[in-house]
């Protein structure tokens, strides 16, 4: 794995001066011909953080909320974060809007 990083990071060093000058979009396109999409071992590892770090965090909220009430104190921050992960956490499991539909 690490010999794969090495490749990737020595590819994008290599065309990092030519792409320079280009749309933003036209550089994300080519360094991602330059790596490829991330491997199957890579987004397992991704969910595998993510998706309990988001739930952890939305628990917290939710005790952040419960606390700030009970002592009467204003909630609207915590209620912001709070729904700031859960909309987070929702649109990981929604489909991608530019997805292309099999028929």
């Amino acid at each position: 794995m690490a010999n794969n990083q090495e490749e990737n990071a020595r590819a994008i060093h290599q065309m990092a001066p030519s792409i320079k000058e280009l749309d933003p979009k036209a550089q994300v396109a080519a360094v991602e011909v330059a790596i490829g999409p991330p491997n199957e071992k890579t987004t397992d590892l991704l969910w595998t953080i993510l998706v309990p770090g988001l739930i952890v965090l939305t628990g917290l909220t939710i005790v952040a909320i419960v606390i700030l009430l009970l002592d009467g104190k204003s909630a609207d921050q915590a209620v912001t974060a709070f729904s700031a992960l859960l909309a987070g956490m929702l649109g990981l499991f929604t489909k991608s809007p530019v997805e292309k539909k099999e028929s």
